[in-house]
């Protein structure tokens, strides 16, 4: 069952999953959501902010937002994928995304078994920092999923490489164009302004570093955990590859 049951989730609990960071996380979404699929379950898909309009075959049915919402997304039924938003961006072809309140009041409606929902974008980096008004996650979020790329690992902190690099240099101590290594991703996991900014106190917390697939050996990512472990123990950690659908270490 791939990365859902490689990070021991319970798929017969109801879950409300934001997924923040940067480095694969409509990847990932989309895994859970295909697991879920296949034992029957009932999964809603949705952003706070926007994401790329989803290939065909990875849901089943598209709904934007609008007075008769309720009524359409009370017709999934289970071992289906629902994907919603408050419409389409023409320029961008991307789904834009709906209120953080109205996540919270579908979880609230127990329609659907799963909902996962994206927190906030990272124009296709491998890391970021969050900014003023991010992550926009739902209250009533039970697990916050917080993505790093592993690929971002050696490479330089400056606006080529970090998504809003002003912002990571100010939350980690790093200076612009100092080597990413793993102290400086440690300190974004866990520092207060850093990868779970927002996150609701009681939302249990889970780094997935993603792209394991581009590391020569797991020694790195290894030393990201420990490091992490000893500044907060309520913290998880997975090192993953969602190309792969696969956890290396968890």
């Amino acid at each position: 069952m791939g990365i859902l049951a490689d990070l021991h989730l319970d798929p017969h609990a109801r879950e409300l999953v934001c997924l923040i960071g940067a480095g694969g996380k409509t990847s990932v979404m989309f895994n859970l959501a295909s697991t879920l699929k296949t034992i029957g379950k009932k999964i809603l898909v949705t952003t706070t902010t926007k994401i790329y309009l989803p290939e065909k075959e990875q849901y089943d049915s598209m709904v934007f937002d609008s007075s008769d919402t309720l009524a359409r997304l009370e017709k999934s039924k289970p071992g289906t994928i629902t994907c919603l938003g408050k419409g389409l961006h023409e320029n961008d072809h991307k789904v834009i995304g709906v209120d953080k309140e109205r996540v919270d009041q579908l979880f609230d409606s127990q329609l659907f078994d799963w909902i996962l929902a994206e927190g906030d974008g990272a124009r296709g980096k491998s890391i970021k920092a969050p900014d003023v008004e991010e992550p926009v996650i739902p209250e009533r979020t039970t697990l916050a999923l917080g993505l790093i790329g592993l690929d971002a690992l050696g490479k330089k902190a400056n606006d080529e490489n970090v998504h809003r690099s002003r912002l990571f240099c100010n939350v980690t101590g790093a200076k612009e164009n100092d080597r990413i290594d793993e102290s400086l991703i440690a300190r974004l996991i866990v520092s207060p302004k850093g990868l779970f900014k927002n996150v609701p106190a009681d939302s249990r917390r889970m780094v997935l570093l993603n792209k394991a697939d581009v590391m020569p050996d797991n020694k790195v990512p290894l030393l990201i955990h420990r490091i992490v472990e000893k500044e907060d123990r309520n913290i998880s950690i997975a090192i993953i590859s969602a190309k792969e659908d696969r956890v290396f270490q968890w």
